[in-house]
């Protein structure tokens, strides 16, 4: 059972243009080029966290649709009701599983009430009030900090078990409990794994 959580990193701050430009002769000039050279090396290190995110999310040991799942969430391109509402589609933009908060990705896959309690009653153990973050992307950047592959892969394996009984309750309409959506996505990982094992062999 995954019961411990990775720490928020440190924030870090950064030198003030002065103490850069200490012992420089200031002009407009040379703020220029210091806050040129800091939005490159700002965009530079932020291209190559993205990148690592990435990464880490299309090398989880799990099958791919639960990674594209991860990484559509991360992209903010999820269908999700509010941003249907936003762009004009006349769709209730209200969550349909508690019918209580606007149907955002960090709603359906974290703050709904229902999905909290599925994670921290899981074998995850998380707790989503102890991550004090504004976005899903953030919220996974601080569990990737846990370098486990299999908890990476359980954590994707369980979003997609929420976005699966959420998909079956809006175009289905049957309303399914968490153990059943679950445990369809254990037999599909099972699956998954036995056509690798097999093509090993």
């Amino acid at each position: 059972m995954y019961s411990e959580y990775p720490s928020k990193p440190e924030m870090y701050e950064r030198q003030t243009n002065l103490e850069l430009i200490k012992g420089c002769h200031y002009s407009v000039k040379s703020s220029y080029h210091l806050l040129m050279s800091q939005q490159a090396s700002s965009e530079a290190s932020s291209s190559t966290a993205v990148s690592a995110h990435s990464n880490k999310i299309w090398s989880a040991h799990c099958i791919p649709r639960y990674k594209e799942l991860i990484w559509r969430a991360c992209q903010n391109i999820l269908p999700m009701r509010k941003v249907l509402r936003n762009r004009g589609i006349q769709v209730d933009h209200l969550c349909p599983m508690c019918g209580e908060e606007d149907e955002t990705i960090e709603h359906a896959l974290l703050l709904c009430r229902f999905a909290a309690a599925s994670l921290f009653a899981s074998p995850l153990s998380i707790r989503v009030d102890v991550i004090n973050t504004s976005s899903f992307q953030d919220w996974l950047r601080v569990l990737m900090l846990n370098n486990d592959p299999h908890f990476l892969a359980a954590i994707f394996e369980h979003e997609w078990a929420l976005w699966n009984r959420r998909n079956e309750f809006v175009f289905q309409q049957r309303e399914m409990g968490f153990s059943q959506v679950l445990q369809k996505a254990n037999t599909i990982s099972m699956g998954h794994n036995e056509k690798k094992q097999n093509r090993r062999t």
